[in-house]
């Protein structure tokens, strides 16, 4: 197992969820203030600079995931938290280098 560093560009790189090509965004109830998602958008590099494929990023805890491209790129719905309060922590999983949890600090 490689003791290298896996860098994680893009991580303040978080966007509203967009409903995709031909899908449609759910209505809110009546009166219900509309919450979207997140998606957490970057690219994992090696310590030389070199884009990583089959890098596995999740968040901790939650069903689903996203895995990098070999371009090293990736893009990851992030849960909206129970509680504003509540941490968001990603994990970042490739064979050969040690997991990485990073804690989220989402926008209000």
């Amino acid at each position: 197992m490689k003791q290298g560093i896996l860098l994680i560009g893009g991580l303040g790189g978080l966007l509203l969820g967009q409903p995709g090509f031909g899908q449609q965004a759910p209505g809110p109830a009546a009166g219900a203030p509309r919450a979207q998602g997140l998606v957490l958008t970057g690219t994992v590099r090696d310590a030389q600079g070199r884009p990583l494929e089959l890098v596995v990023l999740s968040v901790e805890g939650q069903p689903g995931g996203a895995t990098t491209t070999a371009q090293g790129t990736f893009a990851l719905r992030l849960p909206l938290p129970a509680r504003p309060d509540a941490p968001l922590v990603l994990v970042v999983r490739h064979i050969n280098y040690q997991t990485l949890r990073q804690p989220l600090r989402l926008p209000a």
